[in-house]
């Protein structure tokens, strides 16, 4: 479980995406806020599973913390990524529905607003 600093409401916090491995595959299951590559990188980092070998990621639901960092995550990985999630979850994850957009764009100023440190 991975430790992922956040700011919410101005409060400090912390969300665990999850990094699951073996000797072949990385899973990241849930990417955090929106903007949290860099952070998600050095912490995956930090783990002897370099950021760069993620094979999949997992998404639970598509609020804000778990699906955020989906999009820049996905533009700094190998096209050979595959996003696995449920079916229901896919007009989320590819834009075609907003309909948590107005809590998803209220977090991501809130991150941005407060940041920890």
């Amino acid at each position: 479980m991975l430790e992922i600093p956040v700011n919410v409401m101005g409060k400090p916090d912390m969300i665990h995406p999850t990094l699951l491995r073996d000797q072949d595959t990385q899973i990241l299951v849930d990417t955090g806020y929106p903007g949290q590559l860099s952070i998600l990188r050095e912490v995956i980092n930090k783990t002897e599973a370099p950021f760069e070998k993620l094979g999949k990621i997992m998404i639970t639901h598509h609020d804000a913390d778990h699906i955020g960092s989906l999009s820049a995550i996905l533009k700094e990985l190998p096209e050979s990524c595959e996003v696995l999630a449920h079916e229901e979850e896919k007009p989320y994850i590819q834009g075609e529905k907003s309909l948590r957009i107005y809590l998803c764009l209220f977090t991501f100023y809130l991150v941005h607003l407060f940041p920890v440190n």
